[in-house]
C-alpha cells in the first residue's frame, strides 16, 4: 500500500458529502481544494492564483446550483390582515409543511388585494419582524438598557404556546434568508460595484 506524504503542520484533509477531497489550513482558518504538499499541485504552479480562482468559482456555482435545486415550483400564498398580522402569519405558516415554505412567496393583504411583485412581501417581512418583538407575546427582551441586542425572555414560558411560537419564528427567519436577504445582498453588492468573485470576502450571516 502506497502511503501519501504527510500534510504540512496545521493542515487537515477532509471530504465533502459528495466525496470531493479538500484541505483545511488551521493556521489561517481557510479551506482549499488545492493540495498543499509539494508536487501535489493540480494543474498550476505553486503560488499561481489560477487554482484558487477556479476552486472558488466552482464552489460558487455549485452553491448556486444547490440553491436552485432546493427551490420548488409554483408559489405559496399567505393571506393576512394588518390588524391580526402576527396571528394570521403564525397559523398559516405553522400549518404548512416545511418544504412548501421553499416555494416562491405570495403575500395577500386582505382588503388590499393586488399583484405582489415583491413589494408586499418585503412589507410583510418588515411588519412581522417588528411584531415578533411585541411585549405582549413575552418572547424576547433587550439584553440591556443601552444594548439593542435581543435575547430570549426568561419569562416566555408564561405563554403556554411559547415553544410553538419560537418554532414559528425559526421558520420565519429561514424564509427571510431564502427570499428577502439573498436578493438584498445581491442588490447591495451590485450597487457597490462588487462582482461575484468579491462575494468570497463577504461574511456569511
Amino acid at each position: 500500500m502506497i502511503q501519501e506524504p504527510a500534510l504540512p503542520p496545521g493542515w487537515e484533509m477532509k471530504y465533502t458529502s459528495e466525496g470531493v477531497r479538500y484541505f483545511v489550513d488551521h493556521n489561517t482558518r481557510t479551506t482549499t481544494f488545492k493540495d498543499p504538499r509539494p508536487g501535489f499541485e493540480s494543474g498550476t504552479k505553486q503560488g499561481s492564483p489560477g487554482a484558487y480562482d477556479r476552486s472558488f468559482r466552482w464552489k460558487y456555482h455549485q452553491f448556486r446550483f444547490l440553491c436552485h435545486s432546493n427551490a420548488l415550483p409554483s408559489h405559496v400564498k399567505i393571506s393576512v390582515s394588518r390588524q391580526t398580522l402576527f396571528e394570521d402569519s403564525f397559523q398559516q405558516i405553522m400549518n404548512m409543511k416545511p418544504y412548501d415554505l421553499r416555494r416562491r412567496l405570495y403575500i395577500i393583504m386582505r382588503g388590499e388585494e393586488g399583484l405582489d411583485y415583491g413589494g408586499i412581501a418585503r412589507e410583510w417581512f418588515f411588519l412581522l419582524s417588528h411584531e415578533v418583538l411585541n411585549p405582549m407575546y413575552c418572547l424576547f427582551e433587550y439584553a440591556g438598557k443601552n444594548n439593542y441586542c435581543l435575547q430570549i425572555n426568561p419569562a416566555s414560558s408564561i405563554n403556554p404556546d411559547h415553544l410553538t411560537y419560537f418554532r414559528f419564528i425559526g421558520r420565519f427567519i429561514a424564509m427571510v434568508r431564502c427570499t428577502a436577504v439573498r436578493s438584498l445582498e445581491r442588490a447591495a453588492a451590485k450597487e457597490a460595484g462588487y462582482t461575484d468573485s468579491d462575494l468570497q470576502w463577504m461574511p456569511c450571516l
